[in-house]
């Protein structure tokens, strides 16, 4: 008889604070989550950006390049080898290459 009435009357008090406890637990962890996955995306982005950067000046040959004249050869499977002047643009981690004019005497 008085367990069933006990029954009847809901949720203990430590009850109620242990679920209460729990979807605090639950929601500080889906926040840190959420706030660490804004940090990496923004973190990705700037890195993006300037990849694209340096890439874009490499390719353009832009003056924020370190430019460098030089020989390069080619060789083919077969033996065969051939050199040519060129011109190397670098932008942080690209070379663009082009060839260059050949200084005649």
């Amino acid at each position: 008889m008085f367990k069933g009435a006990r029954a009847a009357r809901g949720e203990t008090l430590a009850e109620t604070l242990c679920a209460i406890l729990v979807f605090a637990l639950g929601t500080m962890l889906m926040v840190t989550m959420l706030l660490s996955a804004a940090k990496m995306n923004r973190q990705a982005r700037e890195r993006d950006a300037q990849l694209y950067q340096d890439f874009s000046a490499a390719e353009l040959r832009s003056q924020e390049c370190t430019q460098a004249v030089g020989r390069a050869v080619l060789r083919s499977d077969d033996g065969k080898t051939e050199e040519f002047s060129v011109k190397a643009y670098t932008s942080g981690e690209f070379t663009a290459f082009e060839a260059a004019q050949e200084e005649t005497p």
